[in-house]
């Protein structure tokens, strides 16, 4: 028996799954001096096993996991902005072009072709600036990099009036719920909740390269049923958020396909039902707002990798009037939460930010 004393993986970004890396650690396992190789440019995902890696890299640096095994050079810019014309991301990303003028040459040239050719950008961004970067050329809602800078360690609920948005997809695919209130400075405070058929993990998460069997060990991700969704799970669900939460629903908004049932059933709870109109003259307002209020760093929610790949999926477009909404069929994966979440800022839009005036937040 052979085993791998030491392995190479370049490109790790590329990889959809980590498990070809953990194979490669398992096999050393009888090795007394274990060495691996991970090696990557950035890639305009955040769901790579290069992410993994370089997170827990920052924190054995940051010295809050204590691995003495663990060596890394990360070259990634303290900021993340600016690349067009700020000389420092180059430097921090590229510090070999500090010692051979040609390689800054030739960066400082592919810079300026990225500003002038949009199709460039997304590669130029990632692969020289080390910046997790979709560009507009590619329609995409919210740069990723804009959406994680409003994770907050914690939200507190209690008390809180809050809008909650369905988005119940096939019986075989994602549903999602979404949760929003406002705090005293007008920011937006938001939750979110897939659920997916528990026996499609597996295929899911080949077929989606997204990792579910690891998103189900958090509270943001839930498997229900077997092959199909089970929508009594998630009616249950949303009748314990207010006990959950010590919130109060003020409205629930969904959208007629697929929900109609489960609309009914939580009318007949007490819950104020609203039925959300799939059109872009509807939705551009909310989806517009919740843009503006994550560039605005006016938005919060806590640790959700799956909402944040959802964000990274969600592609936009335009309808003849100009009005913006985010397109599933444009989107390069699944944007449920994203979905749910639109909706549930509609409510708060309609409810709240158009009717300040009279508008008083209850607190229970």
């Amino acid at each position: 028996m052979k085993l791998p004393n030491a392995f190479i993986c370049d490109e790790t970004g590329a990889l959809p799954i980590s498990y070809p890396i953990q194979a490669m650690r398992s096999g050393q396992l009888n090795i007394l001096n274990k060495l691996g190789f991970i090696i990557s440019t950035k890639y305009p995902t955040i769901d790579n096993p290069f992410e993994d890696e370089v997170k827990y890299s920052k924190q054995v640096l940051d010295g809050v996991e204590k691995d003495e095994t663990r060596f890394s050079l990360l070259y990634e810019p303290d900021k993340t902005k600016g690349w067009e014309t700020n000389d420092l991301i180059l430097q921090q990303a590229n510090p070999v072009a500090l010692e051979i003028p040609e390689i800054w040459d030739d960066l400082v040239k592919k810079r300026a072709y990225a500003i002038a050719v949009e199709s460039a950008r997304e590669n130029f961004v990632t692969k020289h600036c080390n910046i997790i970067y979709s560009g507009v050329g590619t329609e995409t809602y919210i740069d990723i990099k804009d959406v994680q800078e409003c994770k907050v360690a914690n939200i507190d609920w209690a008390g809180r009036v809050v809008y909650v948005g369905l988005d119940l997809s096939e019986t075989n695919d994602n549903t999602s719920v979404a949760m929003v209130s406002v705090d005293d400075d007008n920011n937006i405070l938001a939750d979110s909740w897939a659920f997916i058929p528990e026996g499609r993990i597996q295929e899911k998460t080949l077929s989606e390269k997204v990792n579910y069997t690891e998103l189900c060990k958090t509270e943001k991700v839930i498997a229900c049923g077997d092959k199909v969704i089970d929508y009594a799970f998630v009616e249950d669900f949303i009748l314990n958020l207010e006990s959950k939460y010590g919130v109060q629903i003020q409205a629930i908004g969904y959208d007629r396909w697929n929900a109609l049932s489960t609309a009914q059933k939580l009318e007949n709870a007490g819950f104020n039902m609203v039925e959300i109109r799939q059109h872009s003259s509807v939705l551009h307002s909310p989806t517009k707002l919740l843009k503006e209020k994550i560039l605005s760093n006016s938005f919060s929610y806590t640790e959700n990798k799956l909402l944040e790949i959802n964000f990274q999926n969600a592609k936009c477009t335009y309808d003849t009037n100009k009005n913006l909404y985010v397109s599933k069929k444009k989107s390069r994966g699944k944007i449920d939460m994203v979905a749910s979440m639109i909706s549930a800022v509609y409510l708060l839009e309609q409810d709240y930010f158009l009717n300040q005036s009279d508008f008083t937040i209850q607190v229970l």
